[in-house]
C-alpha cells in the first residue's frame, strides 16, 4: 500500500485544490473539483461534499475514487487512488462543518474519507 508523502502534502498545500474522479455502478464517470482536502495521515485524506450530487451518488454506489492534484507552474503532481466512505454526522463531520463555516462555505452534505491504496507521480515525461 502506497503512502501520502511529504511532497504530496506540499503540493496540496500550495495549490489548495484538486479533482476527484468517481464512477457510478455502471461505470459512468464524473470529475469534480474540490478545495477542502485535509490529509489525516499517510493513508487517509478527507474532503467535504458540499455541492457534488454526482460524486455523492457515485460514491454511494461505488466507493473507488481517484484524486488528481497538479501544480500548474511545474506541471507535476500526484494521483491518489483508494476507497471512500461517506459520513453525514459525528465529530469529524462536525469539525469539517465548523471549519467550512469559518471559511464562508455552506454546511457539507458529507465528509468523505478516502483510504489511499495507490499514489502515482504525475509529471512531464512520465512517472
Amino acid at each position: 500500500m502506497d503512502k501520502i508523502t511529504d511532497d504530496v502534502k506540499k503540493i496540496l498545500e500550495k495549490i489548495g485544490w484538486g479533482s476527484v474522479a468517481t464512477a457510478s455502478k455502471d461505470g459512468v464517470p464524473n470529475v469534480s473539483p474540490k478545495g477542502s482536502f485535509k490529509i489525516v495521515d499517510e493513508q487517509t485524506i478527507q474532503f467535504a461534499d458540499i455541492f457534488s450530487e454526482h460524486t455523492r451518488k457515485n460514491l454511494s454506489e461505488n466507493p473507488h475514487v481517484a484524486i488528481d492534484i497538479v501544480d500548474a507552474e511545474t506541471a507535476s503532481g500526484y494521483q491518489l487512488k483508494g476507497t471512500a466512505t461517506l459520513a453525514d454526522s459525528g465529530p469529524l463531520f462536525d469539525a469539517a462543518k465548523e471549519e467550512l463555516a469559518r471559511m464562508g462555505f455552506p454546511a457539507p452534505k458529507n465528509l468523505v474519507t478516502v483510504t489511499v491504496t495507490e499514489v502515482y507521480s504525475v509529471k512531464p515525461g512520465g512517472s
